[in-house]
């Protein structure tokens, strides 16, 4: 059976916040400690290959925030 997301436009400068549960397993060697952890990605998108024109160019993150 496939997975599927639920899907959401976020508009720019446009903050999304969720909670969700994250935990360890015996698989896993190590866990997030307690605090804040940024994760980001800078893109950039051209319409093609060799387009002269200004790319669109953002950047996707989220914060990990794990309590004790």
């Amino acid at each position: 059976m496939p997975r599927t997301f639920d899907s959401e436009t976020v508009e720019p400068g446009e903050a999304v916040a969720g909670e969700r549960v994250l935990l360890t397993s015996d698989v896993a060697e190590t866990c997030f400690a307690a605090g804040e952890h940024p994760f980001s990605t800078d893109y950039t998108i051209r319409k093609s290959e060799g387009d002269d024109e200004l790319p669109n160019a953002f950047n996707w993150g989220f914060d990990v925030v794990v309590a004790e």
